[in-house]
């Protein structure tokens, strides 16, 4: 299960001190908290401008936030986050230390940013988020709609080009044993469809797939 994490903090480049966390599941059910006791007085007024606003108010225990968290992520999670490094130091120390995590718990979190590298993917080019920046809730639902983007766009590509594979090797094996003929102008489109058509009663998918190649290649470019 996919879930994406983002959190709210304030941090003097010593210590980071929650102040919201939000997880949502591929699924689209999500659970959202904000802890207790936050010394603002310690905050950025960017802080304070960009993030307070954002707040519910309520506030939840630690010991109810681990609970929740662990019920609502259930077993074998790929937590992802974007520019995660602080979000997961952050969730983790919920727990206490990394060591502490819950059984079946990673002890690392994905990266939505390393994977738009991986890609060369700019952020324009993944789904717009909707709501507000800097609202932990938000930020993880444009996390999680954006790893889903990516993911099935490599799922496709991966299977397209597994599936293209196999045609081109069917067809080499053929040529091989002598029958390359498939481009000849002798043999007709009506003849090749007639061929698809038998293929398709005898269902082999690669066969299929390469007649309907066969009609495409005939077609006017």
């Amino acid at each position: 299960m996919h879930i994406a994490i983002d959190s709210e903090f304030i941090e003097d480049g010593v210590t980071i001190k929650p102040i919201s966390i939000a997880l949502v599941r591929e699924d689209g059910a999500e659970a959202y908290f904000e802890f207790p006791d936050v010394d603002w007085t310690k905050a950025s007024p960017w802080v304070i401008e960009n993030v307070k606003p954002h707040l519910k108010g309520v506030s939840t225990p630690l010991d109810l936030m681990r609970a929740k968290i662990q019920a609502f992520v259930g077993e074998k999670p790929k937590f992802w986050g974007y520019y995660a490094d602080y979000d997961w130091v952050l969730f983790c120390q919920i727990f206490g230390k990394m060591i502490d995590l819950p059984k079946g718990f990673p002890m690392y979190c994905r990266d939505l940013k390393q994977l738009m590298n991986d890609r060369k993917v700019e952020k324009d080019a993944l789904p717009t988020q909707d709501g507000a920046e800097h609202n932990a809730l938000d930020d993880a639902r444009w996390i999680i709609k954006s790893v889903l983007h990516l993911t099935l766009e490599h799922k496709l590509e991966t299977m397209v080009h597994e599936f293209t594979t196999a045609m081109k090797a069917k067809l080499q094996k053929k040529a091989n044993e002598g029958r390359d003929g498939w481009d000849s102008p002798d043999w007709t489109p009506k003849m090749i469809r007639k061929a698809l058509d038998e293929h398709i009663e005898t269902g082999d998918p690669i066969d299929i797939a390469n007649y309907c190649a066969f009609l495409w290649h005939r077609q006017p470019k």
